[in-house]
């Protein structure tokens, strides 16, 4: 019995699962973020995610470019903020990059634009953690940028 709730993608949530997306791919073949926005933005908006009907709707462009820039502009603290808030540093070494990537667009997303909502913007990340994941996976992200959006706040 799969632990994945039902999850409704609008176009934010599109814009969030693109961008953990092009992170991931950013993360394995180092290409310049510029072509990489370019490269998603042209080819890729209509993304299946794995389920029958899991195409993505069209995503928010402009909220997919922010966080790429903010990942291009502050990787090194969202990277630091994540595995600070870790319950051991090893854990990242054991960590599927796909994860990974969920964690630190969480993380850069709630460094970088801090008038967002915060609770939405975690909530959000826990639902694309459920596009590729169960639930052990989603709970530990909701874990980790739940401390990192109160580390912010603070």
């Amino acid at each position: 019995m799969s632990q994945k709730p039902e999850v409704k993608i609008n176009k934010e949530m599109a814009a969030r699962i693109l961008a953990v997306q092009a992170s991931y791919q950013n993360s394995q073949n180092k290409k310049p973020v510029a072509q990489i926005i370019e490269e998603y933005l042209k080819n890729r908006v209509s993304l299946d995610i794995g389920d029958e009907d899991s195409i993505l709707p069209k995503p928010d462009k402009i909220l997919f470019t922010k966080i790429m820039r903010g990942l291009e502009e502050n990787s090194s603290i969202s990277i630091d903020l994540v595995n600070a808030n870790l319950k051991k540093p090893s854990d990242k070494d054991d960590m599927e990059p796909l994860l990974y990537a969920v964690l630190v667009c969480g993380a850069s997303e709630l460094l970088n634009n801090q008038g967002v909502d915060q609770p939405i913007v975690v909530n959000d990340y826990v639902n694309v953690t459920y596009c590729f994941y169960e639930k052990p996976q989603a709970s530990l992200v909701n874990a980790v940028l739940d401390k990192i959006a109160k580390t912010l706040k603070s």
